[in-house]
């Protein structure tokens, strides 16, 4: 039977809980080893080592179909796994959330990935149903800043341990860590810079501070607010300047 069913083979099934007829498509994964048969956009029924290929196929009563059969959705998921895109650490990349298109930073790269909507909302995915895409651009005193890797590191946990990188025009200029006991994020210059370039860097932000906040200049040394919007909220399209407004709205 399982001869006529190619990988990738769009397919006809029913359901065998609710005997509904939907339209899917076949992958065979793990050199062939283990087959799957894709009936929503993040669910699929497979193989184990009770149900081989052939009695999955034909337990779903699969039947070939075509590739306008599929939903959007479907068709998006079965081009991206026929054309494998790699999803890195790092990388800003658009994803359909409840119904609306947004854009997220990855926390976790591979097949399955981690993406971040803001600080404190994460969500586990399917890699194949992200999009990588360009990241929002930094604009005004801030224009070539960015931050160039973030790591969660063992610490303390009166807040998060971490270090990163930030880059200028894509040179790292600045190590910043953070042991996780309640102190400032540490800035230093990195290897080939100087300290005029961290003066620089803050130059900058107390100045974007200033436009911001209609010349408010009783707020200075604000570059983990900038790190955290730059890592977390820039690949969401909210710029530093409105971050900034919200964040500093009850002072």
């Amino acid at each position: 039977m399982s001869e006529k069913f190619k990988h990738f083979a769009v397919v006809s099934l029913v359901r065998p809980k609710t005997s509904e007829k939907v339209f899917g498509f076949i992958e065979d994964v793990e050199g062939g080893k283990k087959t799957l048969v894709h009936h929503t956009e993040d669910r699929h029924y497979h193989t184990n080592a009770r149900i081989d290929r052939d009695a999955l196929l034909k337990g779903l009563n699969c039947e070939l179909a075509s590739e306008g059969d599929l939903s959007a959705g479907m068709q998006r998921i079965r081009t991206r796994l026929m054309n494998p895109v790699s999803i890195k650490k790092g990388m800003v990349v658009s994803l359909n959330h409840q119904g609306k298109d947004v854009t997220a930073r990855v926390l976790k790269g591979g097949r399955d990935v981690t993406v971040a909507l803001d600080m404190f909302k994460w969500l586990r995915l399917d890699s194949v149903t992200v999009d990588p895409v360009e990241n929002y651009p930094s604009e005004g005193p801030m224009a070539g800043y960015a931050v160039e890797s973030y790591t969660i590191v063992s610490g303390h946990d009166d807040s998060t341990p971490f270090k990163a990188n930030i880059s200028l025009n894509g040179k790292v200029t600045l190590l910043v860590a953070n042991d996780g006991w309640g102190g400032p994020d540490a800035f230093s210059p990195a290897k080939g810079s100087k300290p005029a370039d961290e003066v620089a860097f803050y130059d900058a932000i107390n100045q974007t501070v200033k436009e911001a906040l209609d010349g408010r200049s009783d707020l200075s040394g604000m570059g983990d607010v900038w790190l955290a919007w730059d890592w977390y909220y820039r690949p969401t399209g909210l710029s530093f300047k409105d971050y900034l407004r919200d964040f500093t709205k009850d002072f």
